[in-house]
């Protein structure tokens, strides 16, 4: 299991989740956003946009950001 720490937006304080070791940012947002719908929502991880395939790692901040608030893509 591996901790990461969620925040919804600028002015929510973090909640710590425990994930399984190797759960994807795809898995986590898909699970996260059923429970939490936000829209229109990107999602950062450590401050930068992921793939969805990443795996999530102990102490990882992930972070929902509007579109209009979200930087854009370094590819």
């Amino acid at each position: 299991m591996v901790k990461v720490n969620l925040f919804r937006n600028d002015s929510s304080p973090g909640i710590s989740f425990l994930v399984p070791e190797g759960f994807t940012v795809e898995e986590f947002f898909c699970k996260d956003f059923m429970a939490f719908q936000l829209s229109p929502v990107r999602i950062l991880v450590n401050g930068d946009i992921p793939s969805l395939k990443d795996s999530l790692n102990e102490g990882d901040e992930i972070t929902y950001v509007s579109d209009s608030k979200c930087p854009k893509s370094r590819n």
